[in-house]
């Protein structure tokens, strides 16, 4: 990608930077958001797979992870995603869709982590991709609107985003092995905030 900047001329403005050139392009055109000083975007070269990049200064850096990318691979064409920036208890976040994926994923730019995002159905009880598809901060109410048409204000505070969609929280734990052998606990403790206006108590599930 090419980098222009305004020079004034009355004719045409805009003229481009000598010696800047961004070797990523634009998978998804209504990816690449502002974030603070500098931007964000679901890019591709030619050599292949969606990643995830932003801008420091004229050189863009790689923000996902390989885990991330291999999930993003299985969605295809991801040129119809779409991401919008917020900024919640000091953690701005890059939230992106990929609707061919029926995913959400957002990026904590504060701790570097992904992790995923969903709305829940009612009575299927299936996970989908976040409705939230552009967001406005104003008189301090964040506001999103939703593919139904619909804006929404978003409340951390409430556990339905609206009468359908539910919001629900799972938090996986990560591996624990020691060298492939086998392990045994006699034991274990779980330790659960369950928070205020929630519909139930929260539920603790287990695999074999």
């Amino acid at each position: 990608a090419v980098v222009y900047d305004n020079t004034g001329n009355a004719d045409f403005p805009l003229a481009p930077v000598q010696g800047a050139f961004i070797e990523q392009g634009l998978a998804a055109k209504s990816t690449l958001k502002r974030e603070g000083d500098t931007l964000m975007w679901i890019g591709r070269n030619e050599a292949g797979g969606a990643r995830c990049f932003r801008a420091q200064g004229f050189v863009p850096k790689p923000v996902s992870t390989p885990a991330v990318e291999q999930a993003w691979q299985k969605y295809g064409d991801v040129s119809d995603a779409v991401a919008f920036v917020d900024q919640r208890n000091g953690h701005p976040e890059y939230r992106v869709t990929f609707p061919g994926g029926d995913t959400s994923w957002c990026f904590d730019l504060q701790t570097e982590m992904w992790h995923e995002r969903a709305s829940l159905d009612g009575e299927p009880g299936l996970l989908h991709a976040q409705i939230q598809r552009f967001h406005c901060f104003c008189a301090g109410v964040h506001y999103v609107l939703g593919t139904d048409g619909i804006i929404y204000r978003e409340d951390q505070a409430q556990a339905r985003m609206d009468g359908a969609h539910q919001r629900q929280f799972m938090r996986v734990a990560p591996v624990i092995s020691v060298e492939n052998k086998q392990m045994f606990f006699s034991r274990m403790e779980v330790d659960i905030e369950p928070g205020a206006g929630t519909d139930g108590d929260p539920t603790v599930e287990s695999a074999d």
